[in-house]
C-alpha cells in the first residue's frame, strides 16, 4: 500500500499505538504495541501503587505519568532488571514420630546468608545456619529465607509431618482387695492402624495384653506399662504410658450369689475373694433360722452349698467374717448371699 509515514506514538490508558499513512489506497494502518504481560498488575491509576512482581527474568520498563491531558504532562521511565531466581537446595520434606528430632537443611552457594524464621521448637542457636534441628508436636512447615548480594530475597520451606500416636493407660486408681478394674483412658489412639501391648501380663485376662482396655485384678499394688504402635505410615511410631493400680484391703469382698449346681456359672462355691487377708479369725454362713451351715478360718476356704453332706435348699443365707489384712487393718463384716440351683 506504499506506506509513506508513521505518526507519533499515542497512548490511550494502558494501550500504545501509532498510525501509518498508505499512499497506495489513501488508507491508515494501525500499529498496536501490546504491553508487557509478565507483571502481576498491568498498571495502576492511583497515587500509591501496590507492590508487584514479574513472572520471568528480563529487562522491563516502568512508565510514570503525571498531569495527563494537561500542558504540564510529564512522563518518566525506569528500567527494571529482573534477575533469575538463584539456585538453592532444600532437604526433602520430613515424616517423623512425635517427640523425635529431625535436621532440616538449606544450601545455596550464591547466598550471603540464610535464616530460618519459624522459631518454634527448633534449635535457636542455628537459625542463621544452613541446617537446624526441629522437634514440632504437630505437622507444620519451617520457612527459610535466602539473602543474595544482588539484593534478591528468596523464601521457601520444608514441610514436617508428625505421626500422632498417643498412649493413655488411664489414671491411677484404687480398688478393693479382690476386685478388678478396666485399664486404659479416653485419649489413647484407636483404630485398626494401631497395636497395643500391656506389660507385665500378670493379673490380666487371657489375651488382654493386646487390647486397648484390659481387665486387671492384681492382689496388691501393681504398675502396668502400655505401648501403642502406629502402623499406617510405615514409621512404626510408638507412645508409652503407665498406670498404677492400688489395692485397698479395708473390707471383705464376697459375691452376692452363687450356684453350686453349675460348674460353668463362674461362681459355684462361696467364699472370700480377698487376696490380702493375713489372718482370718472366722468366716461363717447361717441359714434363715440361724443354723451354722459352714465355717472356716482359711482365707481360701469356700462353702460348696451343702450341710452335713446334704445340698442346702435355695434361699438367702447370712454370712459374717472377721480378720486382719496384710497392712494390719482389722476387718469385720456381715452380709447376705443367695444360693441358687
Amino acid at each position: 500500500n506504499l506506506p509513506t509515514g508513521v505518526s507519533s506514538i499515542l497512548r490511550d490508558q494502558n494501550d500504545l499505538y501509532a498510525f501509518i499513512c498508505n499512499e497506495g489506497d489513501s488508507s491508515l494502518t494501525k500499529i498496536q504495541l501490546f504491553q508487557c504481560n509478565n507483571s502481576s498488575i498491568p498498571s495502576f491509576n492511583e497515587v500509591t501503587p501496590p507492590s508487584y512482581y514479574y513472572d520471568s527474568p528480563g529487562v522491563y520498563n516502568i512508565y510514570y505519568v503525571i498531569n495527563e491531558g494537561l500542558p504540564t504532562v510529564d512522563v518518566q521511565c525506569k528500567t527494571i532488571a529482573v534477575l533469575s531466581k538463584p539456585a538453592y537446595t532444600l532437604s526433602p520434606n520430613v515424616n517423623m514420630c512425635l517427640n523425635d528430632t529431625a535436621k532440616v537443611w538449606a544450601i545455596s552457594i550464591e547466598a550471603d546468608s540464610i535464616r530460618w524464621t519459624r522459631n518454634y521448637r527448633d534449635d535457636t542457636m542455628f537459625l542463621r545456619q544452613d541446617s537446624v534441628k526441629v522437634w514440632p508436636d504437630y505437622s507444620l512447615w519451617y520457612p527459610v529465607v535466602f539473602y543474595y548480594p544482588s539484593g534478591c530475597v528468596t523464601t521457601d520451606s520444608v514441610d514436617v509431618t508428625i505421626s500422632q500416636v498417643y498412649a493413655d493407660a488411664g489414671p491411677d486408681r484404687t480398688i478393693s482387695d479382690g476386685a478388678s478394674t478396666i485399664l486404659g483412658g479416653p485419649n489413647c489412639s484407636a483404630g485398626l492402624g494401631y497395636t497395643y501391648y500391656w506389660q507385665p501380663y500378670q493379673y490380666l485376662g487371657v489375651g488382654d495384653t493386646l487390647i486397648p482396655n484390659p481387665a486387671a485384678a492384681p492382689p496388691f499394688d501393681y504398675t502396668y506399662f502400655l505401648t501403642v504402635t502406629e502402623l499406617n505410615d510405615g514409621l512404626g511410631c510408638t507412645a508409652y504410658d503407665t498406670v498404677t493400680v492400688h489395692v485397698n484391703c479395708g473390707d471383705f469382698v464376697v459375691p452376692n450369689a452363687f450356684s453350686p449346681s453349675s460348674a460353668n456359672s463362674g461362681v459355684n462355691k462361696f467364699g472370700i475373694l480377698n487376696n490380702q487377708i493375713a489372718h482370718l479369725n472366722y468366716f461363717r454362713v447361717y441359714d434363715r433360722w440361724g443354723t451354722l451351715v459352714f465355717q472356716t478360718n482359711d482365707p481360701s476356704g469356700r462353702w460348696d452349698g451343702t450341710f452335713n453332706n446334704t445340698p442346702s435348699p435355695e434361699g438367702v443365707y447370712v454370712w459374717e467374717a472377721d480378720g486382719y489384712c496384710q497392712n494390719g487393718n482389722h476387718v469385720n463384716k456381715k452380709g447376705n448371699v443367695s444360693l441358687m440351683r
